[in-house]
């Protein structure tokens, strides 16, 4: 097992502090995805994994890469089955 000297980042933290910056609000975020408000809050909160499509989606949205999306995601689910 790895020590970590931090704690495992949710994507939807990341997703919150692109939001904050951005000025928008989670219903922005809803309508520019087209997707409906309880999957975006669950992603916010870190019940719900970005998926391949969602993280299309909010490359789109937000000009980042799909990858960007599904690698902090990745890292997240690694992190937290390396444990402490």
């Amino acid at each position: 097992m790895t020590n970590h000297p931090f704690r495992p980042v949710k994507p939807g933290e990341i997703l919150q502090e692109e939001l904050e910056v951005r000025g928008w609000l989670q219903a922005d975020l809803v309508v520019l995805l087209g997707q409906p408000a309880q999957t975006i809050n669950e992603i916010l909160e870190g019940k719900r994994a970005v998926t391949s499509d969602l993280a299309l989606l909010l490359s789109k949205a937000l000009g980042t890469s799909p990858d960007y999306w599904l690698n902090l995601e990745s890292a997240y689910q690694l992190d937290l089955l390396s444990g402490p």
